[in-house]
């Protein structure tokens, strides 16, 4: 029987530098994706890549995908970790600098009775829209939180879908989150050489946090559990040539923003893609929700390859993104430098 391989050494650098990455893929992909958001454009079949036409990085500020890490980055420094009541604060604030924030999610934020009931508020907002399926956003605020606890997956776990849940009561959008949420940490702090392992922790992560749900509610019980199997097919599909993603079921150009349509390129991407720079193109250049579905892209491809693995110009075109002005004197800034300072060297 040949000898077990030694687990590979990871270095404190190796791992602020996979942070560094999804970071900055979310704020890549989240420009790259604008010019062609909403737009039905023609692309190649899957697998061949839509990577053409190539364009720089546009001069933009953070949209709303990426201020939503941002807000969530602050309400960690100021709580020292998650705080569901500091996390709410800071998600008001968002909603005022994201005037095209999601129907259900102004909804739930909005609700005056959120602090005192977290939870209830989304999900009276989920059923005011007759359980429509849920959008991508909870992805994007799960790249904060998984970089916060890549070590502590318990807690990463807890945070996500207390997180999760204060505007999104779909079990979809909270397992989508959670199992996006364990690819990352693994990601970041195993410096995987490949994206099996990603899809080996998103795999477990669902599992788990299905019978998590069903602690919570046993209302959930039975959609949790379907939730996680329509979530285990999207990952299945994802690791094939054809993920099915201009079909009957799940279609880029028709499912809106849907979380599932994300969730699903995103890991496609992950697998097939040969550099982050064809990922990122082939996710924006698709056409549809491409701003939300390029930064969740960016971001896993962002923590597969690390900031070394993103293209330079575009990477130095992104450290200089900068949101809304602050509030007031003393107010904390609105942008990514803000959200990259703890995994700076």
């Amino acid at each position: 029987m040949p000898p077990r391989k030694p687990p590979r050494t990871v270095t404190d650098e190796q791992v602020r530098d996979r942070a560094r990455g999804a970071l900055l893929g979310l704020a890549m992909g989240e420009a790259l994706g604008s010019p062609t958001q909403g737009r039905a454009l023609m692309a190649p079949a899957f697998p061949e890549p839509a990577d053409t036409p190539e364009r720089e990085l546009p001069n933009l500020p953070l949209g709303p995908v990426a201020l939503a890490a941002v807000a969530l980055g602050h309400a960690l420094a100021e709580a020292g970790g998650y705080a569901s009541d500091v996390s709410v604060r800071h998600h008001r604030q968002w909603l005022l600098r994201a005037p095209a924030a999601p129907e259900m999610v102004r909804d739930a934020l909005s609700n005056p009775h959120l602090q005192r009931f977290p939870h209830q508020a989304a999900h009276a907002a989920w059923v005011r829209t007759q359980k429509r399926p849920p959008d991508g956003l909870p992805l994007a605020r799960a790249v904060p939180l998984a970089l916060r606890y890549t070590g502590e997956d318990a807690a990463r776990s807890r945070a996500i879908q207390e997180d999760v849940r204060l505007t999104h009561a779909d079990p979809r959008a909270v397992l989508a989150a959670l199992a996006l949420g364990g690819a990352l940490a693994v990601a970041v702090r195993t410096a995987a050489e490949g994206p099996g392992a990603l899809f080996t922790a998103a795999q477990a992560e669902l599992t788990r946090g299905a019978a998590l749900l069903g602690t919570v509610s046993a209302d959930l019980i039975a959609e949790a559990q379907a939730a996680a199997c329509q979530l285990h097919e999207d990952l299945a599909l994802a690791g094939k040539p054809d993920p099915l993603l201009y079909g009957p079921e799940l279609h880029l150009h028709r499912s809106g923003a849907h979380v599932r349509v994300a969730f699903r390129l995103a890991f496609w991407e992950a697998a097939h893609a040969s550099s982050v720079k064809q990922g990122l193109l082939d996710a924006a250049n698709r056409g549809g929700e491409s701003s939300l579905n390029t930064a969740v892209a960016g971001a896993l491809l962002g923590a597969l390859h690390g900031e070394q693995g993103l293209p330079a110009h575009w990477r130095m075109a992104a450290r200089h993104m900068r949101g809304p002005a602050p509030a007031g004197y003393g107010a904390p800034a609105w942008d990514l430098p803000t959200l990259l300072r703890p995994y700076e060297g």
